[in-house]
């Protein structure tokens, strides 16, 4: 009688792990004859079951089935499946992490209908932010990211998108892991540097900012965002080293120089900053910057020699703001800057003798 009962139980397992198997074999014939629902059916009942729910072969045509389903033309099969590229992702994901062999046969069947898969969240992500769906959009991409790990294009998409929910936590998220993946971007620099300054880590700012320069040198913002980090984080000083030990390789550099002034203003040191001021007008007479702050501080020493009766001094200064002051107001774009340029030569003109 035990001979019995062992052969009738063991009878018994092998009916039940084929009737799993048939659902698996079902699925995929039913998938062949373009059957989508009952292959669908069968599928799901695969991955579910104990026996089977560990097998790579059933996620992976559970994968290819919702791919199928995602293609298909009929709103009745599409209404059945939720999101079938989302679910064909992850199903054929979960084929690569059961099989856990890169050589394994069914690791190498997902390895194209992942890419195709990539290529469509990709592009569905791209409607969907086009349409200002972003949170839909960073849900493709973030799908997506997870076939190709090591490509930026689903994070640098994403980060756009987050730039439009207006998630500044998300944005630097991307920022932080295209930067982790050596992407070059001064989009991607320009945020992680203004996330440095807002959280007032201006070392991490001045850091970041000199490797940005290295890969994108003496671009505008970012030796302004560098010139914000060393003034605000009091390394003044060493900022005008590291500007006056890159303009001996660029001496007449506009850029630098401008730099180089607004930290020698941040000393407060204006016989330096006329310095710089003069060297700019010299390579750019018409630079407004340089002549805007040359008119204003000419303006105040006179005003200074003025008052120590050094009338001659203070005149020739005055002359020297006035000439300044005029070059600025021609090339004012700014209201503000216009008001403040005409109110200074009007002063000047009652001054000069």
């Amino acid at each position: 009688m035990r001979i019995s009962f062992f052969t009738l139980l063991i009878l018994s397992f092998t009916v039940a792990l084929k009737a799993q198997n048939s659902a698996i074999t079902n699925a995929i014939l039913y998938q062949r004859d373009g059957e989508l629902i009952q292959a669908k059916e069968n599928i799901d009942l695969a991955c579910k079951n104990e026996k089977t729910k560990d097998s790579p072969k059933a996620w992976y045509y559970k994968g290819i089935i919702y791919s199928d389903i995602y293609k298909s033309d009929k709103v009745e099969i599409k209404e059945k499946a939720g999101d079938a590229i989302k679910i064909s992702t992850k199903a054929l994901l979960k084929t690569k992490e059961l099989e856990n062999n890169p050589n394994g046969e069914y690791t190498k069947l997902s390895a194209n209908p992942l890419q195709e898969n990539w290529a469509t969240l990709i592009n569905r992500g791209i409607a969907y932010f086009q349409t200002n769906k972003y949170l839909d959009a960073i849900d493709m991409y973030d799908v997506a990211s997870k076939i190709n790990p090591k490509d930026t294009t689903a994070y640098v998409y994403g980060a756009f998108a987050a730039e439009g929910l207006k998630r500044d936590d998300l944005v630097l998220n991307y920022c932080n892991k295209l930067l982790s993946m050596n992407y070059k971007s001064l989009y991607v620099y320009s945020k992680i540097i203004n996330a440095s300054l807002d959280q007032k880590d201006d070392s991490n700012a001045i850091i970041l900012s000199n490797k940005a320069l290295a890969d994108f040198p003496l671009d505008k913002t970012l030796l302004q965002m560098r010139t914000i980090a060393y003034s605000e984080s009091g390394k003044t000083d060493e900022g005008i080293q590291v500007l006056t030990t890159e303009l001996k390789a660029k001496p007449y550099d506009i850029e630098l120089l401008t730099n180089l002034a607004v930290l020698y203003n941040d000393k407060k040191d204006t016989d330096k900053c006329m310095e710089v001021y003069n060297k700019m007008i010299a390579i750019e007479p018409h630079n407004f910057f340089a002549n805007y702050n040359s008119a204003v501080i000419n303006f105040e020493k006179g005003k200074t020699l003025a008052k120590n009766k050094d009338s001659a001094g203070s005149n020739a200064l005055f002359k020297k703001s006035l000439e300044n002051a005029k070059r600025a107001k021609a090339l004012a774009s700014e209201d503000n800057d216009l008001d403040n340029l005409n109110r200074l030569i009007g002063e000047l003109n009652l001054l000069i003798k």
